[in-house]
C-alpha cells in the first residue's frame, strides 16, 4: 500500500515538477500523483472567480478521464477500482469528490497542491509490464515526473518527460 500524506510529504513544493508512486502487486495497481497546482491549473490558490472555478472543474474531469492519462497495456484486463483527488486549498465538491475530512487541509492559501490516488484491479497481472503515462499532452506546465516505483520485479526509479514518458518493469 502507498501511503497517504497530503501535507506534502514527497519534499519541497516544485512547479514543472510532480512525484509519482507505483504499487503492483497481485494483479492490483496502486498510484499516487503529487504536485503542484500550477503544473495543472493557472493558478495554486483556492479558486475567487467563476472563471478559476470553471478551470478546476475542467482539471477535474480531465483527471477523472484517467484511463486517458495513464495507459495500462489493454491484455492485462485491468478496471479502475478507485480515483480520489484531494488538494490542500480547493474544496473537493469543485473536483468532483466528497467532502473529505479536516486532515486534507492545511489552509495553505498561496502554494496549493493536488494528490490524486488510483487504484485498479488487473485480471492478466503478468501482461503489466508498463505504464505510459499521457498527463504531459494534457497538462503543459509538467515538465517531469519523478517515479518510484515497487513491482513484481523489484524497486526501480524514473523521471517521466514529454519525450520519456513511458515506464516499463
Amino acid at each position: 500500500m502507498i501511503g497517504h500524506d497530503s501535507h506534502g510529504g514527497h519534499g519541497a513544493h516544485q512547479h514543472g515538477v510532480a512525484n509519482m508512486n507505483i504499487s503492483i502487486e497481485h494483479g492490483n495497481v496502486e498510484l499516487e500523483l503529487d504536485g503542484a497546482l500550477a503544473n495543472f491549473i493557472s493558478f495554486e490558490y483556492a479558486p475567487q472567480s467563476d472563471a478559476e472555478i470553471a478551470e478546476v472543474k475542467a482539471m477535474a474531469n480531465q483527471l477523472n478521464a484517467i484511463d486517458q492519462l495513464f495507459v495500462l497495456p489493454k491484455d492485462a484486463n485491468c478496471v479502475l477500482k478507485d480515483l480520489d483527488l484531494v488538494s490542500d486549498v480547493i474544496e473537493p465538491q469543485f473536483l468532483g469528490q466528497k467532502t473529505h475530512t479536516e486532515e486534507h487541509k492545511n489552509h495553505n492559501t498561496t502554494h496549493g497542491n493536488l494528490m490524486m490516488t488510483a487504484q485498479w484491479q488487473c485480471q492478466t497481472p503478468a501482461k503489466l509490464q508498463q505504464l505510459n503515462v499521457k498527463l504531459f499532452e494534457y497538462f503543459p506546465n509538467l515538465e517531469h515526473v519523478e517515479v518510484q516505483m515497487i513491482t513484481p520485479n523489484g524497486q526501480k526509479s524514473a523521471e517521466l518527460s514529454r519525450k520519456n514518458s513511458v515506464i516499463q518493469w
